[in-house]
């Protein structure tokens, strides 16, 4: 990216939409970000740690009008919300920019491929034999069981599966 593609404000907000990497090490000036990976989203940056190491977590700022930051920046980030009176650090987040995307368009924000793991919990009903169960309470009765079928299930007691097609309308399923 060229400073000379962007628009100059002389200040902006940003919302954050996942969370960014520690300030304690900042990527290369020459870092790029890995479109072709998925990523969890966050909901809070994570601790550095075995899990979280240093670099391991990105962070994307919508900010509310153009800045001028080419990539490779550094992008120190302050709480103007807090009191200049109080002896505490106003400092929000440091990072570098690794690339720019216009997070309006629809097919910029698909090539971030963030997920979020999403759990469900049922109960077995009864079992039909040593393959097959019939459980409850995992769907609601209005539910399209076909977005379903053939996603892996896991047991309390260490059993896994996959599932199979719906067995009646009230949420039950096989």
């Amino acid at each position: 990216m060229n400073a000379d593609d962007t628009k100059h404000e002389d200040t902006a907000d940003a919302a954050k939409r996942a969370k960014a990497a520690p300030p304690l090490r900042l990527p290369a000036p020459d870092a790029t970000f890995d479109w072709s990976r998925e990523y969890l989203h966050q909901d809070e940056l994570q601790p550095v740690s075995d899990a979280y190491p240093p670099l391991s977590q990105y962070c994307v700022l919508v900010f509310d009008k153009s800045v001028v930051c080419p990539a490779g920046s550094v992008l120190l980030g302050s709480r103007l919300d807090a009191d200049i009176h109080q002896n505490s650090c106003r400092l929000a987040f440091a990072g570098r920019l690794l690339c720019r995307m216009d997070f309006d368009n629809a097919a910029e924000r698909e090539k971030l491929r963030v997920f979020k793991r999403k759990e469900r919990s049922g109960v077995v009903d009864r079992v039909v034999d040593n393959n097959s169960l019939i459980g409850k309470d995992l769907f609601k009765k209005d539910s399209d069981m076909n977005r379903f079928i053939g996603m892996q299930v896991q047991l309390s007691v260490n059993g896994r599966g996959r599932s199979g097609p719906a067995v009646r309308e009230c949420g039950a399923y096989i």
